[in-house]
């Protein structure tokens, strides 16, 4: 029988880290990121808000919400 050895790799995110790739990606996915306090997307028809943000288990996490008009 042969032992087998794996790699593990871990990233912990410093804070805001997770939320501005998340932003990102949805921008170059064509998403306009909202805020509460706005209306308008902008003109586009695919948008993201950040609903939540958080530290957990030592390490952060986000909730978000997408939608169109």
């Amino acid at each position: 029988m042969s032992s087998r050895a794996f790699d593990r790799y871990y990233h912990l995110y410093v804070e805001c880290e997770l939320q501005d790739m998340v932003e990102s990606a949805a921008r170059e996915d064509g998403f306009a990121i909202r805020r509460d306090s706005e209306k308008s997307t902008g003109g586009s028809t695919k948008w993201l808000r950040t609903v939540a943000t958080g530290w957990e288990a030592d390490n952060w996490w986000i909730e978000g919400e997408v939608g169109s008009f």
